[in-house]
């Protein structure tokens, strides 16, 4: 039976050699008793932190204190409880009609094949944010024509933006989270 995050932390007795309850080499990655993805051991993680927030700092502190190395958190979940990556603040991929404005129904199907990619688009968006802005460029391009094909239209816009807030609301832009996998129409 797998267990998770929380459920370890029960059994006590955190970091037994081999059974630790976090990743003596990289707090990042998954320790050895976790069966899900990387990807779904930050989401646990960092949900945990945001529920148990004394408990983690006190978890954490015996962990800095036991493994002194250089790893730290990169992870972390904002006020409203989404996955955010310490240190980016574009996290959101804004996809609207170049010449014409798109409708709903284009944005939602768009949106949906999104979703159906997004653990390939959470780790392409973690390459992106140890990029150089000129790779950055490239990858923004290469992205907007990766959305292109992907839905066989070609006036199609991509940015990566920071906010939600820069959306004229008018439901012909289409905001996708690549660190939750999720869209938004506005």
């Amino acid at each position: 039976m797998s267990k998770n995050f929380e459920q370890r932390l029960y059994e006590g007795n955190y970091w037994e050699n081999g059974n630790e309850c976090l990743n003596s080499h990289d707090i990042n990655k998954p320790p050895d008793f976790y069966e899900g993805t990387e990807k779904e051991w930050i989401e646990e993680l960092t949900t945990y932190i945001s529920l148990y927030p004394k408990e983690w700092e006190i978890l954490y502190q015996q962990y800095l204190s036991l493994y002194k190395n250089e790893s730290t958190l990169q992870f972390y979940r904002n006020e409203e409880g989404y996955l955010r990556k310490f240190g980016v603040n574009e996290i959101y991929l804004k996809v609207f009609g170049r010449i014409m404005p798109l409708s709903y129904n284009e944005l939602n199907h768009i949106g949906r094949l999104l979703s159906k990619r997004g653990e390939e688009l959470y780790w392409s968006f973690l390459e992106y944010c140890s990029m150089d802005e000129s790779g950055k460029d490239l990858w923004r391009e290469r992205m907007e024509t990766y959305i292109k094909e992907l839905v066989n239209k070609t006036d199609l816009s991509v940015l990566v933006t920071d906010t939600l807030d820069n959306s004229g609301f008018l439901g012909n832009e289409l905001y996708f989270d690549l660190l939750n996998n999720y869209y938004i129409i506005l």
